[in-house]
């Protein structure tokens, strides 16, 4: 077959061997086919961000091959095992607790059909980080997206392992930054507060800091990554759809 007239494309989903088949109609119902074979070479995933510190790794990924199952790994440099997350999804997060010192870290995300990337990163600890484990409800946890709405006050809650005094945050934190909205599952955030004068307060009986985020109505529509870095140095997000 010749001609001038539009191209054809397809965008596949993984790698392989597959069977292309191009058919023309004119005006006078009159068609014409083709038939090629198509051999699409794996491509390996690409890293975004990637954060290692005393808490453990936040690692961004993509890949043009979606179909791909992903695998993080982290060599964390200071003797203990590997951490692994298999069928990863981006971000991907693995714990760690570093005792002080300074380690190289090698982070590596595969995609099952023998691609990869590795990237290190240096470490550095003081004195051991508090246990921060995560953020507790309404507000989830990565890759979880939180589903709220624009201008509403979010309780992000956490626990320090104890009372750290109210200077916890580190200068500039909290802070938002928009993301691309093609993240995963999302979650609807249940609970909202009214906004009060100080932004972070302290339970002790629940051994939890509350910081009462105000969000912006012009937000409507975007996505965001909440970015906490602590006074330990350690550094924590979450991610937001906002309606």
């Amino acid at each position: 077959m010749t001609g001038d007239g539009p191209q054809a494309s397809v965008t596949c989903s993984d790698d392989g061997v597959f069977t292309a088949t191009l058919t023309a109609v004119d005006a006078q119902g009159a068609s014409a086919s083709d038939t090629t074979i198509l051999t699409v070479g794996n491509a390996a995933p690409v890293l975004g961000t990637v954060a290692v510190d005393g808490s453990g790794a936040r690692i961004e990924f993509s890949d043009p091959g979606t179909a791909d199952q992903h695998t993080c790994t982290v060599r964390w440099g200071d003797g203990t095992a590997p951490g692994m997350l298999d069928g990863a999804l981006s971000p991907c997060f693995l714990p760690h607790t570093y005792g002080p010192g300074t380690f190289t870290a090698t982070v590596t995300v595969s995609d099952g059909d023998g691609g990869s990337v590795s990237t290190s990163r240096t470490v550095k600890v003081a004195s051991a980080p508090w246990p921060f484990r995560g953020f507790l409800p309404p507000v989830d946890n990565p890759p979880m997206v939180n589903a709220v709405q624009a201008g509403q006050a979010i309780p992000v809650k956490f626990g320090l392992g104890g009372y750290r005094g109210m200077d916890v945050f580190a200068a500039g934190s909290p802070a938002s930054g928009q993301i691309s909205c093609s993240l995963g599952q999302t979650d609807s955030v249940e609970q909202a507060v009214t906004a009060g004068g100080s932004p972070l307060s302290y339970d002790a009986a629940k051994d939890q800091y509350t910081y009462v985020w105000k969000t912006d109505k012009a937000w409507s529509g975007q996505c965001r990554r909440l970015n906490v870095t602590l006074a330990d140095g350690t550094q924590h997000w979450a991610l937001f759809r906002f309606r």
